[in-house]
């Protein structure tokens, strides 16, 4: 999951993708997992919700630290 939230910021130090999480309120979830950040997702991995693949993705966007954001609901 590490892997996947450092997509939107390649040079992204650990604690910058947790705070990104964290904004996503997805940190908590992460930290259930077995492997925590560490978890390998996808067909060979975990399989997450449509949910958590959103807050992923958003974690990621502010990973980017972009000017300006758009989130439609």
């Amino acid at each position: 999951i590490e892997y996947n939230i450092r997509y939107g910021k390649l040079d992204a130090a650990s604690t910058e993708i947790r705070e990104a999480s964290k904004a996503a309120d997805m940190d908590e979830r992460i930290q259930i997992f077995d492997a925590g950040y560490d978890t390998v997702v996808g067909e060979r991995g975990l399989r997450l919700s449509g949910g958590e693949k959103q807050r992923v993705a958003i974690a990621r966007n502010i990973l980017k630290n972009p000017s300006k954001q758009c989130l439609l609901f």
